[in-house]
């Protein structure tokens, strides 16, 4: 009798691994796409607010605009953006340039730069000090 019970536990273990598998296979990839599906989306925002931030405040003059523009770049960068670099961006006072970059093997895409005055590169300069020196102090 015991015997009987074992080896129907084992075929109700086989049938069930054999559904269950499929199943979280399945939903792990279902997962995975679902994310580089976010991830595209979000690379796409960004390179539209990149866009609405290079143009001069006369080409662009809608401030609420430039304010989701700038909202989205610091929501999607692991620096953020100082309050003084963001209020500048957002009005106009400053924007975003790009310039072509080239990466070797024939990879060519844009890098980027503010044009700004000497106060937000400064401002700009030091949130990147500011991250790196949280970062290396992450790592101790």
């Amino acid at each position: 009798m015991k015997m009987e019970t074992l080896q129907k536990l084992k075929e109700g273990a086989t049938i069930l691994s054999l559904v269950a598998v499929p199943v979280i296979v399945a939903w792990g990839t279902q997962v995975i796409q679902n994310r580089i599906t976010e991830e595209g989306t979000r690379k796409d925002y960004v390179t539209i607010a990149i866009g609405i931030l290079t143009k001069k405040k006369d080409e662009q003059p809608d401030i609420e605009l430039r304010q989701w523009a700038v909202d989205v770049v610091d929501k999607n960068s692991p620096v953020k953006l100082p309050d003084g670099l963001k209020a500048r961006l957002s009005s106009g006072g400053i924007r975003f340039t790009s310039f072509p970059v080239y990466y070797g093997n024939g990879v060519v895409g844009f890098g980027g730069a503010v044009e700004a005055d000497d106060k937000a590169r400064i401002e700009l300069k030091n949130a990147i000090e500011d991250a790196k020196k949280k970062e290396s102090e992450k790592g101790h």
